[in-house]
C-alpha cells in the first residue's frame, strides 16, 4: 500500500496478493483499519484488488466499508 496525501485528499493505492486468499485477507484488514483511521479525509482508494467482486473476503471488505462512512 502507498498512500499520497494533501490538503484535499488522501490517495491510496494498492497491489494485493493475488497467490493466497489468507495474504489476500490480511492485505483488505489493513486497508480497512487505515481508511477507518482516516475516514475524514476524502479518500481515493485504487490499485490491483486481484480478486472478482464476488470473492468473499472482498464483499466483507464492502461491507465493513459501508458501515464505516
Amino acid at each position: 500500500m502507498t498512500a499520497f496525501e494533501n490538503k484535499y485528499l488522501l490517495l491510496i493505492n494498492i497491489h494485493l496478493d493475488y497467490k493466497s486468499k489468507f495474504a489476500n485477507k490480511i492485505g483488505l484488514n489493513k486497508i480497512y483499519k487505515f481508511i477507518s483511521k482516516n475516514k475524514n479525509k476524502n479518500i481515493i482508494l485504487l490499485g490491483d484488488f486481484n480478486i472478482h467482486e464476488d470473492n468473499s473476503n472482498f464483499k466483507t471488505f464492502i461491507q465493513k466499508l459501508t458501515k464505516t462512512t
